[in-house]
């Protein structure tokens, strides 16, 4: 969005622009009203910089509201897509994924809105007008100037190496916690297992033994960060003692005067503050393009077809013809050359040990999964043909576990479409459910 980005820009230029005010008033203030004493002085100098603190405010809020327009791809659309893509996506494809990336969705799309906030990237848009405070302060004084570019060097290299040190601490403690969280969160899930079989003991012991390295690891990350934190703090310090009492000693000589002493140090710290605000951003930023790249992923996963033939009447016929399926990364095929002729009103039942296939052949026959060799025919026509919204209707399939939706009864029995209200009563007092 070129226009909003060049508008955004032109708003931070005034807002840096306005801010200079306040050390122009300090600078004004001391070497005018306070040696001459006249009032006009202290009103027109007081009106001035009130003016100026409300028209900062004013373009403060159109930034931030200029800035939310840029980011409504990431807070309104970027959800939608994804969630959209994902229940959208193959079976096959979403079951290959770990069940720990499926539950890290919506924590990756918060943290690609928190990236994108406008609160977080203003201090990423402000660090370029770093440079117009050097510049005003080198035209009050060459020295002082100096020194606050020394410091706010300095603050940058604090911050780019307390950043990189705290990312990878904090990386291996995501890690670490995601492996932890999924087997605890399985073993929350397994409480009947847990109690039948006396696992509580095993448990135990297993989050002891995570728990204290998780401690260990948020340890040293708090440290980490309390360092960094520390280290900005200091320097900053340090360089307000340095601009002090390098202009102190230009005072003396009559090179400098105390209102631009003071004016210089607030233009000093404003750009200090800027560099010590942006480290944060950053890590924020970085994190939702970590996310957003994890999202791109899920996004790319194969869709299902929704297009195809939908035939007007479907006898019920049945093919199979040199089917065989095999997992990604198997050592072999579950299951080959698989051939059979189901007529219409024929029965068939499929038996079998677990993991012999009997659930993944439903599934290819529901049109879930596809053959890795071969062939499904419905009525003479390839599986892959047909629009699977209509085919899917032509079956009853119970899946091995099913889930409901977190939705009223009436929304998961009418998942595929509204009921007739008689329809609907008929559904629910087969099923036992009026109670």
């Amino acid at each position: 969005t070129p226009l909003l980005t060049f508008e955004v820009l032109t708003a931070s230029l005034f807002i840096c622009l306005l801010n200079l005010a306040l050390p122009i008033f300090v600078i004004q203030l001391l070497n005018r009203y306070v040696s001459h004493g006249f009032e006009g002085t202290l009103y027109t100098l007081t009106s001035g910089v009130l003016m100026a603190i409300l028209l900062q405010y004013g373009f403060r809020v159109i930034r931030t509201a200029l800035l939310a327009r840029m980011n409504e791809g990431p807070a309104r659309v970027l959800p939608q897509e994804v969630l959209q893509n994902i229940a959208a996506a193959r079976f096959g494809a979403v079951a290959a994924l770990p069940r720990e990336q499926l539950a890290e969705v919506m924590t990756d799309i918060q943290k690609v809105q928190a990236g994108w906030e406008p609160a977080n990237l203003i201090p990423l848009i402000d660090i370029p007008f770093v440079l117009l405070y050097l510049a005003a302060l080198a035209l009050l004084s060459p020295l002082l100037a100096l020194i606050a570019l020394i410091g706010t060097t300095a603050g940058l290299a604090a911050g780019a190496w307390s950043l990189a040190g705290n990312n990878q601490l904090a990386k291996r403690l995501a890690e670490m916690f995601t492996a932890y969280r999924a087997r605890e969160i399985k073993a929350l899930h397994a409480a009947e297992t847990l109690r039948a079989f006396n696992g509580a003991e095993y448990l135990a012991a297993f989050r002891k033994e995570k728990q204290d390295l998780l401690s260990r690891l948020r340890e040293r990350l708090a440290c980490r960060r309390e360092q960094g934190a520390s280290l900005m703090s200091s320097l900053g310090s340090l360089q307000s003692v340095l601009m002090y009492s390098v202009g102190a000693v230009l005072v003396v000589l009559g090179d400098l005067n105390v209102g631009i002493l003071i004016g210089a140090n607030i233009l000093a710290s404003r750009a200090f503050q800027s560099v010590a605000q942006l480290f944060r951003s950053v890590h924020l930023f970085r994190q939702g393009e970590q996310s957003r790249q994890t999202l791109d992923k899920l996004a790319a996963l194969p869709k299902e077809k929704k297009e195809g033939i939908a035939l007007r009447q479907y006898a019920g016929r049945l093919q199979l013809q040199d089917v065989a399926f095999r997992y990604a990364g198997g050592s072999g095929p579950l299951y080959e050359s698989l051939s059979l002729s189901l007529e219409p009103g024929r029965i068939l039942v499929v038996t079998g040990g677990n993991g012999t296939g009997k659930t993944t052949l439903a599934r290819q026959l529901a049109g879930l999964l596809d053959c890795s060799r071969g062939e499904i025919l419905a009525d003479e026509i390839n599986l892959r043909q047909l629009a699977m919204p209509w085919w899917r209707r032509q079956l009853i399939y119970l899946p091995q576990e099913p889930d409901f939706l977190l939705a009223t009864i009436r929304d998961n029995i009418c998942l595929d479409g509204p009921l007739e209200e008689a329809r609907l009563n008929q559904v629910v007092r087969a099923a036992g459910l009026r109670e």
